[in-house]
């Protein structure tokens, strides 16, 4: 899960809404009750507007909810050059993962 959360911090440093977007699963609760094609329009636009975009992450807590579904707890900080004085902002977020089938078998052996 680590990896996973570091491959989109690096995708969203590298401005890259596609790859982005593609780590946000189907039934993602899209926030602010946009609909996910206008959220994901909102995302776009967010991603490239700024000169360069830096995001950071530092892990806080892991927790196993179910056999195929974890918790991570982390700090996201998050530099771009439209953040006033370019300074960083921090915030804390939760994301939850669920492993495929395929994967789960393999953390199994």
């Amino acid at each position: 899960i680590v990896a996973v959360v570091d491959a989109w911090a690096r995708a969203w440093s590298a401005q890259n809404p596609a790859l982005y977007l593609s780590f946000y699963a189907d039934d993602f609760a899209v926030p602010d009750g946009l609909s996910r094609a206008a959220w994901e329009n909102q995302r776009r636009n967010r991603l490239n507007a700024p000169e360069f975009i830096q995001v950071d992450v530092g892990y806080a807590q892991f927790e196993l909810l179910d056999n195929n579904t974890i918790e991570v707890s982390l700090r996201q900080g998050y530099t771009s050059a439209t953040s006033p004085t370019n300074c960083c902002v921090y915030g804390v977020k939760t994301v939850c993962g669920k492993l495929s089938e395929k994967r789960q078998s393999e953390c199994l052996q």
